[in-house]
């Protein structure tokens, strides 16, 4: 990949500038970036399915130790399909294409959302019907680590089935036609459920039965093509599947499968356009300081050649990364403009074939890229008003997640955590619907709490971390947790003085500010490491890698130094949210993830990461595995885990804010124990050595689970 950036960089940049002149090349380069997107897109996938056919042939269901050689050329395979851009294909045709070339049977018209996570390898034991909806971060478990070992297992869907938000499915697992599994919910392994039944829980059991009509009416091929949006009554023009109605499903025409491919084009097309239309707005004030600096071709080329080569090569360079924090103001304000300017999604149900589900990405798409930014920020406030939410005073937004801003209404003092699922539009058995959302006042959303379109939650109510509000059983002044929710009849409540909780004196004000503003330095810091990557590698292709280890590590020192300077080693104990350390912490997870995540990323599932994560203060024993993300730990001071234990893609709560307090302490797992996929730990907990937790499980606060015992549920109960 170095070389193949160098050849980007000292090649083809120069024939573009020499062909049609400095500021075009500057004003056309997100044309360019964009086909060189298809370009990487292609070589990617190329990529993985020759790695795959080279050093797994087919996968079959089975286990192997972590740390075998198979288990070692599943990590190459799995390392080459996170180089395909995933982020531009999702919600496309293209993914269901990407997958078949993979090895996975995948019937027509799969829907496949944001955060599906597609690249973890066992593609043959995946068989997915007609008309399949993954769900926004929903999971399916071909390949996972338990017990030291990797293992390996099918996935059947059938026809019709629907995963919701964050939901999840364990391996050898058959969902039977029609099969609708709930948000958050998890069907556990080796189970296979009934038609059209309704599951929930964790572990999911059947609930009802799934509203089968439109299911029958899909797989009959004989959708209705008369979809209304509710409030414009402007009918569907998608008629693929009303002229093939003849068909089988498993024998669509030629013809729809390319119909969803060009809506696939359309759509990629269409955020090309508008997100190069948004990078146009601060390369033209790039390209008119330029000529204000007489910059031409042969000046630019040169510094392109030698960034630091005499005194004005490096002014120049000092210059440009100035001016990237410059552009992600810029950028950011017109994302919010953008918003404004196109047209909003309209309440009521489109097709997912249509131009209204494009607008509905595109507008989902722009609120999730500011927000990677502005998240939990006073400027978050300002943008989300901007873009058309209404938003209540001293209201507290972190990341929230497939946000129509247009839809959504939140009350005064209102405190949502980080990974919100905020009425987001539900697609299911190709349909869209969208339904406005509103919070009330003085709500508390812990992490992971899913928001359904149309809801109306009171106020006063605290709901727990991955929980699935519903306003018609939650009263005002109450607070829910778990999966299935209950009321929790009494809480504990942590008080501190408002002034430093919700209505802050003007020093602390600013002074949150300030380090808030520091995020949009952060640019200077990544643009400073891409130039310093110009000066080692223009001395040839032979040093394009040892640039890249040189930038890389760069990066890795600069945040353990902001970690280790700023916050020093904490401690468990309680920080009011307006304190100045709660100020500082803040930056600490933003520089992280903007600087150093990016470069972890790569050494997700190696003993490498490991020693990076001791330096930020974790405390990792001999031989631990981990799995998924952990390319950044939030509160790394607070965790320990004992040899050999095995962590695949756990969630760390080692702090919580409810009451506007934030409250942190150790998570401890002993020897040999076990956390599988998408399971929160809260602070205090402790895992007993050869313990294990089962996907999608909530350990709570404080609580101690026994050695040797299997756990499951939301919370946890022993299995």
């Amino acid at each position: 990949m170095s070389a193949f950036a160098w050849a980007i960089v000292f090649l083809f940049v120069p024939f573009g500038i020499e062909l049609v002149g400095l500021a075009p090349f500057v004003l056309l380069s997100p044309l360019v970036a964009a086909l060189g997107a298809f370009v990487l897109t292609a070589l990617a996938i190329g990529a993985t399915v020759a790695a795959k056919r080279l050093l797994i042939g087919r996968y079959t269901a089975r286990s192997v130790p972590a740390w075998s050689i198979a288990s070692f050329r599943h990590w190459i395979v799995v390392a080459c399909a996170r180089t395909i851009p995933w982020d531009l294909l999702r919600g496309t045709e293209f993914c269901a294409d990407v997958l078949r070339l993979l090895g996975a049977r995948v019937g027509e018209r799969l829907h496949v959302h944001r955060g599906v996570d597609l690249a973890s390898g066992g593609w043959d034991l995946l068989d997915i019907g007609d008309d399949v909806t993954l769900g926004q971060d929903s999971s399916l478990g071909l390949v996972h680590f338990e017990a030291g070992r990797l293992v390996i297992g099918s996935v059947t869907i059938e026809d019709g089935c629907t995963l919701g938000v964050r939901a999840g499915v364990g391996e050898n697992t058959r969902l039977a036609r029609g099969t609708d599994v709930a948000p958050l919910a998890f069907v556990a392994a080796g189970r296979t459920t009934s038609p059209h039944s309704r599951e929930d829980g964790v572990p999911a059991e059947p609930v009802g039965r799934a509203d089968a009509s439109d299911t029958d009416t899909f797989h009959a091929g004989t959708r209705s093509t008369n979809t209304y949006h509710a409030d414009s009554r402007i009918p569907n023009t998608n008629h693929a599947d009303s002229r093939h109605a003849h068909d089988a499903p498993r024998n669509a025409s030629r013809a729809d499968r390319w119909h969803a491919r060009a809506h696939g084009l359309s759509r990629i097309a269409s955020m090309s356009l508008v997100h190069g239309t948004i990078a146009c707005g601060s390369l033209s004030l790039f390209v008119v300081l330029l000529a204000g600096w007489h910059v031409d071709a042969s000046q630019a080329l040169d510094w392109l050649a030698d960034p630091f080569g005499s005194t004005t090569s490096a002014l120049a360079s000092a210059a440009l990364a100035s001016f990237s924090a410059l552009a992600l103001v810029i950028t950011l304000l017109l994302q919010a403009l953008a918003l404004r300017a196109l047209p909003k999604s309209r309440v009521g149900s489109c097709d997912r074939l249509s131009r209204q589900a494009i607008l509905i990405w595109i507008r989902t798409s722009l609120v999730d890229r500011a927000g990677r930014w502005l998240s939990g920020s006073l400027y978050w406030r300002w943008w989300l008003r901007l873009a058309g939410m209404r938003l209540g005073r001293n209201t507290e937004v972190s990341t929230i997640l497939d946000v129509l801003p247009e839809h959504v209404r939140i009350g005064d003092e209102s405190f949502f955590a980080d990974g919100i699922y905020l009425g987001g539009p539900v697609v299911h058995q190709g349909t869209i619907r969208v339904e406005p959302c509103e919070v009330g006042r003085r709500v508390f959303l812990g992490n992971h709490v899913v928001v359904p379109p149309g809801t109306r939650l009171g106020d006063d109510v605290l709901v727990g971390v991955s929980t699935v509000v519903d306003g018609t059983t939650m009263p005002g002044g109450t607070s829910w947790f778990g999966h299935p929710a209950f009321e929790l009849p009494k809480r504990e409540v942590v008080s501190m003085d408002r002034s430093l909780t919700h209505t802050p004196p003007l020093a602390l004000w600013l002074h949150r500010l300030l380090w808030e503003t520091l995020r949009f330095a952060i640019p200077i810091c990544v643009t400073g490491g891409a130039i310093a990557w110009l000066a080692i590698a223009g001395r040839g292709v032979t040093h394009a890698a040892i640039a890249t280890l040189v930038v890389a590590c760069a990066f890795l020192m600069i945040v353990w130094a902001c970690k280790w300077t700023l916050l020093g080693r904490v401690r468990p104990g309680r920080h009011a949210f307006w304190s100045t350390w709660c100020a500082r912490w803040d930056f600490v997870y933003m520089a992280w993830n903007r600087i150093a995540s990016s470069v972890l990323t790569p050494l997700g599932g190696t003993l490498l990461l490991a020693i990076y994560l001791r330096l930020m203060g974790a405390r990792i024993g001999k031989r631990v595995i981990l799995g998924g993300a952990f390319a950044q730990l939030v509160d790394p001071d607070m965790l320990t885990f004992g040899d050999e234990a095995t962590l695949d893609r756990p969630l760390f709560q080692a702090h919580s804010f409810e009451d506007r307090v934030l409250k942190i302490d150790r998570i401890t797992i002993e020897p040999r124990a076990t956390v599988e996929r998408g399971t929160v730990l809260f602070y205090g907990a402790q895992l007993g050595a050869e313990c294990a937790v089962d996907p999608h499980g909530v350990v709570m606060k404080n609580e101690h689970l026994r050695p040797g015992r299997r756990y499951a549920g939301a919370p946890t109960r022993e299995a």
